[in-house]
């Protein structure tokens, strides 16, 4: 990087809605997808044991959904509701199996339905997910785990097509066709037919179920029914046992014998191998006649080795404070939104500055000058700073609350009047004036670089190598200070990271804009505010340890402010600034 860079006023600010719960050790996990504008009112834990000698790794592991112990307690509940994400707060695909199997993503959830997750264990280990309920406003999530645990539709009743759910016919022709029909089944009203014309040559033909997910090294039980007319060869069911690379690692039969019989139960018993996750079954007619088949079931011999068990469910009540109604009509104004803030934590906030993205109610705004914003706390209007698209709005708030702020899309031209915020009339932008607001926020020490002889307080740069020099220069930014620090690099300096840095404690769970002003003269790279998430014990952060905010600057720019939310994860409590 040749030329010179210039940062002034560094900010970091606590914000968001993400603080923890103190039911438990893991915070109440706010931002989870298509929340629909609501919040989880309830949430459970399910802790996965895996007895295995080798990681778990996506494995799918079922949750009985009930109200027994170690069931998952979703019985009624909307499926559209339903969040499972790990204690940091990332959000897993997951699943709802029906009584039947068939897949359930919305509408209330039956008795006898299951929930499938995927397990990532290490070996002879545990670990916890946690799922949310209970969101009334909550939207039906685009995609599910499609791992599927045990034989799905195994009698054959449910479907609305040419095949029962689940299963799918082999391409007929006029000599070998399999069907799903009505014709004295085992049991219930529906069960397969396959027919296959005299003379014809033996083939395969059958009806089938693929991705049925295993345990390798465990014992299973295949147990099925077939029924016979005029068969020439044999007639019965099939498994083949294997992984992605071979996918018929073992393949046992189970032959009902030729000739004309009525229902027989036929069975296999069989070890997988240890490598197998997966197995796909179907029917067989190997000759000629028809036969009939009904009521598959594939039954774990052994204890599980994987295991799901979930905890009692835990309900967290949120009061309405302030005036939740809408404030009397502004004059001018183009749009309005509400915008709904819950806090979790058992604890008061304490003066905290709340960061709301504007961006869905200025992406509406009226084509030409950008509009003006006021922002109402009830029916008073409050005060509130403008970055972007992000507005900052100052608050305190008691334990457990939902409180309601409203903001108003302004006219460009708009003056300060009645019930119209002095902020509400300031430029569209108002970047500068988000430091006077911060200030009382800021976890920064000795943001503008105004305090320290030489080298400003609190702040450290990297050694100085040939062509490289640091110093504080002034003036800085006409309007926040007298001071800046400045990095010059000459083009005989060896190419490397360097810059100004400072540590700075956050809290695990909590939500901090982090901005800085910049400018740059003739940099050929870029110059950016990278930031570093460490441990308690000094290492990195296991989630994203390093990121940057900004689009960066490069070449000649004037004083240009630079801003990101950054949310730590559960295992960090130091950032560090690198400018």
């Amino acid at each position: 990087m040749i030329g010179s860079f210039r940062a002034l006023g560094v900010l970091l600010l606590a914000g968001g809605g993400c603080f923890a719960s103190g039911m438990e050790a893991v915070q109440w996990h706010s931002r989870l997808a298509l929340d629909g504008g609501g919040w989880w009112r309830a949430r459970f834990r399910v802790v996965i044991s895996n007895d295995q000698d080798r990681p778990a790794q996506g494995d799918p592991v079922a949750v009985p959904i009930g109200s027994q112990p170690g069931q998952a307690d979703l019985l009624g509940q909307r499926a559209e509701s339903v969040r499972v994400c790990t204690a940091e707060g990332v959000e897993l695909l997951f699943a709802v199996h029906g009584p039947d199997g068939t897949p359930i993503s919305r509408g209330p959830i039956p008795p006898g339905s299951t929930l499938i997750l995927p397990a990532e264990v290490a070996p002879h280990q545990q670990a916890a997910y946690y799922v949310y309920f209970d969101n009334p406003l909550a939207w039906e999530v685009p995609d599910v785990l499609s791992a599927r645990l045990g034989v799905l539709n195994g009698d054959m009743e449910q479907g609305d097509g040419e095949a029962p759910a689940g299963w799918t016919h082999d391409t007929p022709d006029e000599l070998h066709r399999a069907s799903w029909v009505a014709e004295r089944p085992q049991s219930g009203k529906r069960c397969l037919k396959t027919v296959v014309a005299a003379g014809a040559e033996p083939t395969w033909i059958a009806t089938r179920q693929s991705g049925i997910r295993i345990l390798g090294g465990a014992r299973y039980r295949m147990a099925a029914w077939v029924r016979a007319e005029n068969v020439r060869g044999w007639a019965g069911w099939y498994i083949h046992v294997g992984n992605a690379q071979n996918y018929m690692q073992m393949s046992p039969m189970l032959s009902g014998g030729e000739g004309s019989y009525e229902w027989k139960e036929v069975t296999a018993e069989f070890t997988a191998p240890a490598d197998a996750d997966r197995a796909d079954l179907g029917t067989v007619l190997r000759g000629t006649g028809t036969a009939w088949f009904d009521n598959v079931r594939l039954e774990l011999l052994d204890s599980p080795r994987l295991r799901a068990s979930a905890e009692p469910a835990r309900r967290l009540a949120l009061a309405e404070v302030g005036d939740p109604a809408w404030p009397e009509p502004l004059a001018g104004v183009l749009r309005r939104a509400a915008m709904r803030y819950a806090h979790f934590g058992d604890r008061p906030t304490g003066p905290i500055l709340l960061a709301v993205d504007a961006s869905p109610l200025l992406a509406r705004a009226a084509t030409g000058q950008p509009a003006g914003l006021a922002v109402f706390d009830g029916a008073a209007p409050t005060d509130f700073r403008r970055v972007g698209n992000l507005l900052l709005v100052p608050a305190e708030l008691p334990p457990r609350t939902l409180r309601t702020w409203y903001v108003y899309q302004l006219p460009s031209a708009a003056k300060p009047g009645d019930r119209i915020p002095k902020a509400a009339a300031a430029s569209p932008a108002g970047q500068h004036d988000v430091y006077p607001l911060a200030v009382p926020h800021n976890r920064v020490e000795n943001p503008g670089f105004e305090a320290g002889d030489g080298l400003p307080a609190a702040w450290k740069h990297d050694p100085a190598p040939a062509g490289v020099q640091y110093a504080v220069d002034n003036p800085g930014h006409p309007a926040l200070g007298r001071r800046c620090v400045k990095m010059a690099v000459g083009p005989e300096a060896p190419e490397a990271w360097r810059g100004w840095h400072q540590s700075v404690p956050v809290q695990p769970g909590k939500t901090y804009l982090v901005a800085a002003w910049m400018k740059c003269r003739a940099i050929a790279g870029e110059a950016r505010l990278h930031l570093h998430r460490y441990t308690a014990e000094g290492k990195h952060s296991a989630h994203e340890p390093m990121t940057s905010i900004g689009p960066g600057l490069r070449g000649t720019k004037d004083w240009t402010l630079q801003w990101g939310l950054l949310t730590m994860p559960a295992d960090t409590v130091r950032l560090d600034l690198h400018l």
